[in-house]
Parts: C-alpha cells; sequence; structure tokens
C-alpha cells in the first residue's frame, strides 16, 4: 500500500477512535479523555503536551499501519489537535496505564 493510502487510513482510525463518546476528566491544568475506561489521550495544560496511549494508538498506528514515530506525533497533532482543539500541545507517547 502506498503512504499517503496508508496515511488516509490511519487518519480514519483515528477519526472512526475520536467519533466514539469520551468520559472526560479535568483536574488541576489536565483534561484527561477516556474510553471504556482506560485513558487514550490528555492534554496537559501547564507542560503544553498533547499524551496519546501506547496501546490503544501508537502501537495500533506503528504495526498495523507502518507508521514511524515521528509520522505519529505529526498525525495525532494534525487529526486529534484538531478534534479537540489542541493543535498548540505537543504529542507525546504515554506508556503508563491509568492516569
Amino acid at each position: 500500500m502506498k503512504l499517503e493510502t496508508l496515511k488516509e487510513t490511519a487518519k480514519d482510525f483515528l477519526l472512526e477512535i475520536l467519533s466514539k463518546p469520551f468520559e472526560v476528566k479535568i483536574t488541576k491544568g489536565k483534561i484527561t479523555y477516556y474510553q471504556n475506561g482506560d485513558w487514550v489521550f490528555q492534554q496537559d495544560l501547564k507542560m503544553e503536551f498533547l499524551w496519546y496511549n501506547y496501546h490503544t494508538i501508537y502501537s495500533v498506528l506503528r504495526d498495523k499501519f507502518s507508521m514511524k514515530h515521528k509520522d505519529i506525533d505529526l498525525l495525532i497533532q494534525e487529526v486529534v489537535g484538531e478534534a479537540l482543539n489542541c493543535k498548540q500541545l505537543t504529542p507525546r507517547l504515554g506508556l503508563l496505564h491509568r492516569l
């Protein structure tokens, strides 16, 4: 599959996740988005990071769509940053199971 086709398919994967309802928890300086009890994204407003889950997001984009880390960060910033209105935050890979 061509790189552009993979990127569009990966974008569709993220849009599918974003189309499902989130449970949102707001704490001091952070907004965390959960699906099915697991965190998916977190805006860290103090550190200016947009954290994304390793298991839910990163490993799928890396393994299923053959994306490199840098390309995943760019796609997260473009798609998730737009959807959650946080394009100014720097994407960061989060390894923790619970936030």
